[in-house]
């Protein structure tokens, strides 16, 4: 699906191939928007406090003035945002159900999947409209939250190594490096859980919707204890392995919470308030100064105190910023990867249906043989139902081109069972041709 790096061939090929490469650069802009715009509201923070403490009521004007167009530029860059990504959401679902289709219907395959597969694939409907949207939207969100991280992730991490250090600005992601790495210690095969919870549940689905299929012969042969039995026995797995995933879940959230949650708090606190602890940090240098400085009238020593709190606490509002706003982006990205881990269930069911497509299309049938085209002949065959039951045995005709030949017998003698094996629907032994 990904529309970049195709050759011209490729191109030719299928005409889609670069569909949503325009979203993908939008997306990207937008996001360097996004990032924009946040930093341009770190400064109007820094200046509305400014104003507060100094009153001066004209650039507390100019600061309300500034925080309403911001608001209106906000709005226009996050609703144009979200309409990228559910456009690309429906692009790439629209590409991966024209190549589903594709597969699908190329040498019917779809009589395959619903006859030959041995149940391998009990959940085709599933798996052909719910698992495209599902994977697709996912991707899509992913895609936008990681675009929006990566460009305010370096942003602002340049922005913290210019005020203070380049240990300070990495300390939000090496700190969420080490709380991953040892939230995985708890963490299940989310992949392989939600596939078999999906699993479970297309299998509860498909028992309901056999019940309602084959009602009428259910009525008739008094089956009804016996499809209950199934039905509730399906229900019983699907709840049974649901409450697994639940108490799986909760012991990972937990774990999460305590890292990445409260952790993370933790963790900015100290960092910003240890910044300015030290007497050698600048602004509180200058604090301490003009605070301990008596000199002057009660009215100037005032307000050389109210002057200095403003820029002590300006600037703290200002690290604050810059500093929750580089761990917030540096914390979507862990995000992104760990929602990825989750999407490989939806992922591996489409790239099984996929795979078992493409062997669906790939079998030859060595026993059907196309030596003469204005001759149909079948020679000492024997026919076998996908069951491996046998219906016919040793068949030998042949018809030239032009010939009318009458096929006939009851129910079930095989009469539409030859034209399935001279489609190459079902396999023919090899001794017959």
């Amino acid at each position: 699906m990904w529309p970049f790096n195709k050759s011209k061939k490729q191109i030719k090929a299928d005409p889609y191939a670069t569909s949503g490469r325009f979203e993908l650069i939008a997306i990207m802009g937008f996001s360097v928007l996004r990032t924009w715009h946040v930093n341009r509201m770190v400064y109007v923070k820094r200046d509305l406090m400014l104003s507060t403490y100094q009153r001066s009521f004209d650039t507390f004007k100019q600061v309300m003035f500034e925080t309403v167009w911001m608001s209106i530029v906000a709005s226009g860059i996050y609703a144009t945002h979200k309409y990228l990504k559910e456009r690309l959401s429906l692009i790439w679902r629209e590409k991966l159900t024209k190549q589903l289709h594709q597969k699908y219907f190329t040498r019917m395959n779809y009589y395959r999947l619903s006859h030959l597969n041995r149940n391998e694939i009990g959940d085709v409907e599933e798996r052909m409209v719910k698992d495209p949207r599902r994977f697709c939207k996912s991707l899509a969100e992913e895609m936008e939250k990681a675009s929006a991280a990566m460009t305010s992730g370096l942003w602002f991490t340049y922005k913290l190594f210019t005020i203070s250090s380049l240990p300070y600005a990495l300390s939000p992601i090496m700190y969420f490096y080490v709380s991953w790495n040892l939230a995985l210690l708890f963490a299940p095969d989310w992949s392989k859980k939600w596939r078999t919870m999906l699993d479970l549940r297309a299998k509860y689905f498909g028992t309901q919707s056999r019940l309602q299929t084959h009602a009428e012969a259910v009525c008739a042969y008094q089956g009804n204890d016996v499809e209950r039995s199934i039905i509730e026995e399906s229900w019983n797995n699907f709840t049974g392995f649901c409450k697994i995933y639940v108490q799986d879940a909760t012991v990972f959230e937990f774990v999460s919470g305590m890292f990445f949650t409260y952790g993370s708090h933790t963790l900015a606190q100290t960092m910003i308030i240890g910044k300015f602890l030290p007497n050698s940090n600048t602004v509180k240098k200058d604090y301490l100064i003009s605070m301990n400085d008596m000199s002057g009238t009660k009215m100037d020593i005032s307000k050389r105190q109210t002057k200095a709190s403003a820029i002590l606490f300006s600037e703290i509002r200002y690290v604050i910023e810059y500093f929750l706003r580089a761990m917030s982006a540096q914390g979507v990205i862990i995000q992104v990867l760990r929602q990825l881990m989750q999407m490989q269930g939806p992922a591996g069911r489409l790239t099984e249906l996929f795979d078992t497509l493409e062997k669906f299309d790939q079998q030859t049938e060595a026993s059907t043989q196309f030596l003469d085209e204005n001759k149909i002949a079948f020679k000492n065959v024997d026919v076998y139902t996908p069951t491996d039951v046998l219906l016919l045995k040793n068949l030998n005709f042949s018809i030239q081109l032009g010939e009318s030949l009458l096929l006939t017998g009851c129910n079930g003698s095989g009469k539409s069972s030859i034209f399935r094996c001279l489609g190459g629907l079902w396999k023919i032994p090899k001794e017959g041709k």
